[in-house]
């Protein structure tokens, strides 16, 4: 994913890395109503915004691979 992103000139943005995750698991456990699965919401939700987080620093590693 990190590879398609930078292969389609996306670039790295520090306030993505930080607020991706972030909205990620807010948008996933609250307005997408994971919290009424209990803990499997909660692990879909974390998991899918360390997914966020790390595309993101891979990003970051490719910036200068140009």
């Amino acid at each position: 994913a990190a590879q398609g992103r930078h292969d389609a000139g996306k670039r790295f943005r520090p306030l993505k890395l930080w607020l991706g995750p972030v909205w990620t698991l807010f948008r996933l456990y609250v307005l997408k109503l994971g919290f009424l699965d209990g803990a499997r919401g909660w692990i879909i939700a974390a998991g899918s915004a360390y997914y966020v987080l790390a595309r993101e620093a891979k990003l970051w590693e490719r910036r200068d691979q140009r």
